[in-house]
């Protein structure tokens, strides 16, 4: 073999292990992420749920498992690091974050505010964590009394276009969402940019069903979607 095929190879031999060993870096959590929602159903029912998701140095590759706990109580939630019907991934603009939309309170009981710990283990076994916490205002909105009380907006088609009434300077955000028949999400967006008519929405996406509206504040802690508002039949506006 000669010396100039023996360097190349040796070359890349070692290039090889570098990148290995780069990819394999121990786990840091470089942001969290948690939001406190109310879900309206249609029957009047209310649910309250946590979503956490957290970014970390590996673009969320090397992840086994997400455990979120509330330090007061010790109740602890564990999201496994593979979508299944506990945990999901999502990639949000050039940043991976993984974590779960679907934590849920004990029954009959609401999220506490105060202090939460999130626990990240690798595939390697390695563990860091970060806190964060949930704030009295965003959980008082969320939970308790305002659980049991009919929905404080609601979604409409006023002259063929989209309302959200009353308008509100706490849940300043506003987003719409359309599904089809099976509960799947077909589009999501700001009511600004959401196709301005029931019968723009009904050309781009025919099997669109109903329409939900999501509202949240400013700092993205907390939450309300609204019960399920049917697509008007076509040839109504």
């Amino acid at each position: 073999m000669g010396m100039g095929r023996t360097t190349a190879l040796f070359c890349g031999l070692i290039s090889i292990i570098l990148l290995w060993g780069c990819t394999d870096t121990a786990p840091v959590i470089l942001g969290v992420r948690a939001t406190l929602i109310l879900e309206y159903a249609s029957d009047g029912t209310t649910q309250q749920r946590l979503a956490v998701f957290a970014e970390d140095n590996n673009a969320g590759t090397r992840g086994k498992l997400l455990r979120v706990s509330h330090l007061e109580s010790g109740l602890v939630w564990t999201i496994p690091a593979y979508p299944d019907e506990y945990g999901s991934r999502y990639l949000e603009r050039t940043h991976s974050w993984f974590g779960s939309g679907t934590l849920y309170p004990p029954r009959g009981e609401y999220f506490q505010s105060g202090f939460y710990q999130l626990l990240w283990t690798d595939l390697s076994g390695r563990e860091t964590s970060a806190d964060f916490t949930i704030e009295t205002e965003a959980a008082a909105r969320t939970g308790g009394t305002n659980a049991e009380a009919p929905p404080p907006f609601s979604l409409s088609i006023t002259n063929n276009r989209w309302n959200i009434a009353p308008n509100s300077d706490y849940f300043s955000l506003r987003y719409l969402l359309l599904f089809n028949e099976e509960d799947e999400l077909l589009l999501m967006g700001s009511i600004e940019k959401f196709p301005p008519t029931a019968a723009a929405l009904r050309s781009r996406y025919p099997e669109g069903r109903y329409i939900r509206a999501y509202l949240e504040n400013r700092d993205g802690t907390a939450g309300l979607l609204l019960p399920p508002l049917d697509m008007p039949p076509e040839g109504s506006g």
